[in-house]
């Protein structure tokens, strides 16, 4: 590859680091990857630039975690994920650090639910919440507060960091046992795992992060309906956020629920 104006190619180096020789991880995960320098010196200048690139996954104890994408301070959103307000309440300060998830009447596919997007604004949701429904530690956040006229009470979006099916109903009782992980009951959780009949239920870790000023969102008729997805109407900025969790918990998270359901599930684009 020859810069613009050069007469020599740019240099490029590239690490691949595994913490094992013993690492049994999926080929595409067992790859920590740097472009450590494009180092290109022009004819007159000698000036050089070096321009760094992370991506894929740090292997760590024959746990393969999912590195965030690098998130531009300009990017926006542009889809919502309904949820209780308990949940996304849970979320924002760090309470929890997933959600279960099987759909709703509105859904696509009949109803049942699917992980499409990787990042996403947390739409609280004020419609079905009732404090049996949920775990002792997130009934605090019921009842739910009323919003201004026009507005949703917006705090926090997501990334999705690994995501689980779990089809055995002694998974369910597991995933009820383990604190601090997901905010529903137990009866809840085997309620929404046999909804229409279909014995499974969605799991997906989260790194949540807040908006130091969370940005107004107007309601709008299209956000209602008992469905997961919600196109906005006007995309909501990333910038002046920060995440709930440091990054050590949620591996912390990711290597317990990895141990009682095994690899995470292919991640959406």
């Amino acid at each position: 590859m020859l810069r613009a104006g050069s007469k020599r190619p740019a240099r490029m180096a590239i690490m691949l680091i595994t913490t094992s020789n013993s690492i049994r991880v999926k080929p595409r995960l067992a790859l920590y990857a740097f472009i450590t320098g494009i180092d290109s010196g022009g004819e007159g200048g000698g000036r050089s630039r070096r321009l760094r690139w992370q991506a894929g996954c740090r292997c760590r104890q024959g746990l393969a975690f999912m590195m965030p994408s690098p998130c531009r301070g300009d990017a926006m959103l542009d889809l919502g994920l309904r949820e209780w307000w308990a949940i996304c309440q849970g979320l924002s300060q760090g309470a929890i650090c997933a959600v279960a998830r099987k759909g709703g009447i509105h859904e696509h596919r009949g109803g049942l639910f699917r992980l499409q997007h990787r990042r996403f604004a947390l739409i609280p949701a004020l419609e079905h919440q009732a404090p049996e429904r949920l775990l002792p530690a997130l009934r605090a956040h019921h009842p739910i507060p009323i919003p201004p006229p026009g507005q949703l009470l917006l705090s926090a979006w997501a990334e999705v960091r690994a995501h689980w099916l779990l089809r055995r109903r002694e998974e369910v009782d597991q995933l009820a046992a383990l604190p601090g992980i997901q905010g529903l009951s137990q009866q809840e959780l085997h309620s929404r795992f046999t909804y229409r009949g279909e014995e499974w239920l969605s799991l997906v870790l989260l790194q949540a992060s807040v908006w130091r000023q969370p940005p107004p969102l107007g309601d709008h008729p299209a956000y209602g309906g008992c469905r997961s997805w919600i196109p906005l109407q006007a995309p909501l900025p990333i910038a002046d956020s920060a995440p709930v969790l440091p990054a050590q918990q949620l591996e912390q998270a990711q290597r317990t629920l990895s141990q009682h359901f095994g690899d995470s599930q292919d991640m959406p684009e």
